[in-house]
C-alpha cells in the first residue's frame, strides 16, 4: 500500500505565516481545511514562543551550556538553516524527543517524493510507501506519547484532517480512535485548538467528530471550561453557555450561562479586530 502525502513547512524562516490554508494530503478528498483561530494561535505561540532578543541570548547561552531544551528552542528558533540542523543534533543526541519529532516531521526530506508531473513541481507527488511513512512518524509518535504537545498536534491533525477515513478505512499508521488520545494530550499540553476540538467532540448538539465514539455531557464541560478562556475559542464559550444554561455535565447556572455567552460574543469581536500577524522570532546574525 502507497500514499500520497505532503506536509507543510513551517520551519523554512523565522518569520512564521501563520494563516495556512492544509490541502488534504493524502489527496482523498481533495477538501480545502482553513484553520479556526485556536489552530492559527497554536501555530504562532505555541511550540515556539516568542521572545525578546535578550530571552533569545538566554536560550542560547543555556543551549551551549548543554540544555537540551534550549538546545531544542534554538533547533527551531534559528533561522540559517546549518545552525538549526546542528542544534536540532545536539537536542536528539541528548535525548530530546520533541526535537526528534520535529526533525523527522518538518525537516526530513524523505517526505518530499519526486512530483507525477515533471513540469508541475508544486503539483501532487508520487507515493510515500508505508514502510516510510512509519520510519518518518515513529518519532512523532514516541514524543507524543512521552506528553509533547506539538508531536501529539502533528498526529491529531494528520488523523483528522489528511486523510479520508470513510473511503479508505484505518490510516496505514494511525487509527480514527487515536485521535482524540493525541488531542488529549496537545490539550494538556496547552494547544486551545485541541482542547477546543474536544469540546466540540462531545457536545451532543453538534455533528459527528471522527474517533469520538460516544459524546459525554461531563467532557464536554470538562474540555469547554479548559479551552474557554482562551480568547480564540469562540466555539467553545458558546459551548459551555449552553452547558450552563441546561445543565449539562454540570449543575445549571444562569449566571453563569450569560457570563460566557457575553465572553463568546467579546472573543467573537476581538478576534475579528485583532487579525492574524507573523511574529519574529528571530534575527539572521
Amino acid at each position: 500500500m502507497k500514499i500520497n502525502i505532503r506536509l507543510p513547512n513551517l520551519a523554512q524562516s523565522a518569520t512564521l505565516v501563520f494563516f495556512t490554508m492544509h490541502i488534504g494530503a493524502f489527496g482523498s478528498s481533495g477538501v480545502m481545511y482553513i484553520p479556526t483561530p485556536c489552530e492559527i494561535e497554536w501555530e504562532r505561540s505555541g511550540f515556539i514562543r516568542p521572545m525578546p532578543p535578550e530571552q533569545i541570548d538566554r536560550q542560547e547561552a543555556l543551549a551551549k551550556m548543554g540544555n537540551v531544551d534550549a538546545q531544542y528552542f534554538m533547533g527551531i528558533a534559528t533561522q540559517d538553516k546549518g545552525e538549526r540542523l546542528a542544534w536540532l543534533d545536539k537536542a536528539i543526541a541528548n535525548g530530546s524527543k520533541g526535537a526528534a519529532a520535529y526533525y523527522s516531521y518538518i525537516l526530513d526530506e524523505r517526505w518530499k517524493t519526486e512530483p507525477i508531473d515533471p513540469e508541475d513541481p508544486d503539483g501532487p507527488r508520487k507515493p510515500i510507501s508505508v514502510p516510510l511513512l512509519k520510519e518518518l512518524l515513529q518519532p512523532v509518535i514516541d514524543a507524543a506519547e512521552a506528553g509533547e504537545p506539538q508531536a501529539a498536534t502533528w498526529l491529531m491533525e494528520m488523523g483528522r484532517g489528511r486523510w479520508d477515513y470513510r473511503a479508505h478505512g484505518d490510516h496505514p499508521i494511525l487509527k480514527l480512535t487515536d485521535i482524540p488520545k493525541w488531542a488529549e494530550i496537545a490539550a494538556r499540553g496547552g494547544n486551545p485548538a485541541a482542547a477546543e476540538w474536544l469540546c466540540k467532540a462531545h457536545d451532543k448538539e453538534l455533528r459527528e467528530f471522527p474517533g469520538v465514539e460516544k459524546k459525554d455531557d461531563a467532557q464536554a464541560f470538562y474540555w469547554c471550561s479548559m479551552a474557554a478562556p482562551r480568547t480564540c475559542s469562540i466555539g467553545a464559550k458558546t459551548s459551555l453557555a449552553k452547558l450552563y444554561r441546561e445543565g449539562l455535565g454540570v449543575a445549571p447556572s444562569k449566571a453563569m450561562s450569560d457570563y460566557w455567552s457575553d465572553r463568546s460574543k467579546k472573543s467573537r469581536a476581538a478576534v475579528q479586530i485583532e487579525g492574524v500577524f507573523p511574529v519574529q522570532v528571530k534575527n539572521s546574525k
